[in-house]
C-alpha cells in the first residue's frame, strides 16, 4: 500500500520457470513487481531465464535470486533496488 510516497513492502514471487519480467501471470498475485515489491525468484530445478524488457526503468524494494536462475537485464534497462 502506498501513501505519502511511502509503501509497505510485499513479497512478489516468480511462478514459472522461464519467461518475461513484464508478464503479469509470471508473478504471484498476477502483478508485475513495483517499488513496494520484495521480489523472490526461487531456486529452479534446471536453468531458468528471467528476461527484463528493453530500455525501461525497473524499481523494486528487494531482490532475492535462487539457484539455477539467469537474470537477464539488457543494455538500456535500469534495475534499481530501493532498500535502504
Amino acid at each position: 500500500a502506498r501513501g505519502n510516497g511511502l509503501c509497505t513492502p510485499n513479497t512478489t514471487t516468480w511462478m514459472v520457470e522461464s519467461g518475461d519480467w513484464d508478464t503479469n501471470i509470471n508473478w504471484s498475485g498476477n502483478a508485475v513487481p513495483d517499488e513496494c515489491s520484495d521480489v523472490v525468484i526461487p531456486d529452479q530445478v534446471s536453468e531458468a531465464i528471467v528476461t527484463t524488457p528493453n530500455s525501461v526503468d525497473i524499481n523494486i524494494h528487494l531482490l532475492e535470486v535462487g539457484l539455477n536462475v539467469v537474470f537477464s537485464v539488457p543494455l538500456g534497462t535500469t534495475l534499481s533496488i530501493l532498500t535502504k
